[in-house]
Order: structure tokens, then sequence, then C-alpha cells
């Protein structure tokens, strides 16, 4: 994640941070399913693992914010007015990068200046409710950045290239 010339020494930290985040939200998943498993069979409900797994990651997992998340993580999202000129383009990236590490992943980018993407995440889109998935449940998040707008009466030409360059959910 972050980039050094420290031979990885700089990606500890945040290899740790995401162990301990995974491993407390697949713990917690777990013990919640288990509950919801095993006061089904006490009212002779279903008691399929799969289907309470699928209650749970929709309905009952704790909400969150991408922001939050990415602190966990130790990856910082400063106000969009504090972020010089010079320097958006990395810090956009970086936030970029941290969400695709939790399985979010942007869509339809390359109308926005580096500028405005990062502006529109930090005044919004980070902030917004989503529910905490474990990372083992294959659940991913996409965040259209056209969608969902108002249209415009003409579409904005593209002013990047960024949309081939951004991250997309491994295969299985």
């Amino acid at each position: 994640m972050a980039e050094s010339d420290d031979g990885g020494a700089a990606e500890q930290p945040f290899r740790e941070a995401l162990a301990r985040m995974r491993e407390r939200q697949r713990s917690e998943r777990e013990a919640h399913i288990d509950r919801l498993v095993a006061d089904a069979g006490k009212q002779g409900r279903c008691v399929d693992r799969a289907y309470w797994s699928l209650v749970y990651d929709l309905e009952l997992a704790p909400l969150t914010s991408n922001r939050r998340q990415l602190a966990e993580l130790g990856i910082e999202v400063p106000p969009d007015e504090s972020v010089a000129e010079a320097e958006v383009g990395a810090v956009l990236w970086r936030v970029i990068r941290g969400l695709a590490v939790l399985n979010t992943f942007l869509l339809h980018t390359d109308h926005l200046t580096d500028r405005e993407l990062y502006r529109r995440l930090d005044s919004t889109i980070l902030d917004e409710p989503v529910r905490e998935i474990c990372d083992g449940s294959g659940g991913r998040e996409f965040i259209d950045l056209v969608g969902g707008v108002a249209p415009d009466p003409e579409p904005r030409p593209p002013v990047s290239e960024r949309d081939r360059q951004l991250p997309r959910p491994e295969q299985p």
C-alpha cells in the first residue's frame, strides 16, 4: 500500500492493521451468525447457515463508513481544502487503493478531474453508511460516479483515463 524504497517495511503497519480488522470482522460475524442459527433452531425455524449469513451480511452487519474503515487501516483522508493541488493525485490514489482493499470499487470516473473526484469522495461518498462486510463473505461495493445524479443535458467528455487504471475485484 505505502509506496517507499524501504523494501516493504512501510507496508507492515498497514498489513497488521488490515489483518486485525479482518480478524475482528470475521470473529464478530461468525459469533453473530452462530447466535442467529441457534435462535432459529430453538424456534423451529430454518437453521441453514448460508441463509443466516446472508441475513447478517445484508441486514444486520454493523453500519460504518468507508472513511472509518480507511482510518482503521491507517489511511488518512485529509479534508479536500487542505490538500495542495500538487498532492491531490497521490492522496486520491492512496484512497482509491485503500477502498479496493476494502472491496469497494469506483466506476465511471473519467469525466472528473482528480480534484473533483477527491472532493466528491471527501464531501459525501466516504461518509455514507455501509454495512461492515467481512472479507471472506464475497461482498463487494461498487460506487458509480455517473449514476444517481440528475442527467446532464450533455455528457461531460473524459478529462482523464483513470478508469482503465482503477482496481477491480479479483476473480475467483
